[in-house]
């Protein structure tokens, strides 16, 4: 797949295929599939992150009934809080941009990692 909207077709079609009735000794079967989608490096740079955030997306997709599909939504240079509102309405999973954070040097970033809290991780209210 050369896009991760790839994979929201592919996980379409699944859908699709999985929903139509089977027949099984004259007896209709009828099976509901959720499917969680999650796509590298977007995602997770590793095996185990890809298929943790994977399985989140799943069970929202549980979440939003049978038959669904659930991508996470990363959206990327959100700089006012009103960016933030529309994307948190629109049920947008993660955010990142410099309303959280303006870039920081390596070793602030490790103080980021090791204590969640630096002086570079201020909010932006302009």
């Amino acid at each position: 797949m050369e896009q991760p909207e790839d994979a929201a077709i592919a996980a379409t079609r699944i859908l699709q295929a999985v929903a139509e009735a089977h027949s099984i000794d004259q007896h209709d079967l009828h099976v509901t599939t959720s499917i969680g989608v999650s796509v590298y490096p977007d995602d997770g740079l590793d095996a185990e992150t890809l298929i943790q955030n994977a399985d989140t997306a799943m069970y929202q997709a549980k979440e939003n009934g049978h038959r669904s599909l659930k991508l996470r939504v990363v959206a990327e240079g959100v700089e006012t809080q009103e960016e933030l509102k529309f994307l948190q309405a629109h049920e947008c999973d993660e955010a990142q941009g410099y309303y959280f954070s303006r870039p920081v040097v390596a070793q602030q970033f490790a103080n980021l990692l090791k204590t969640g809290v630096s002086e570079a991780a201020v909010f932006v209210h302009r």
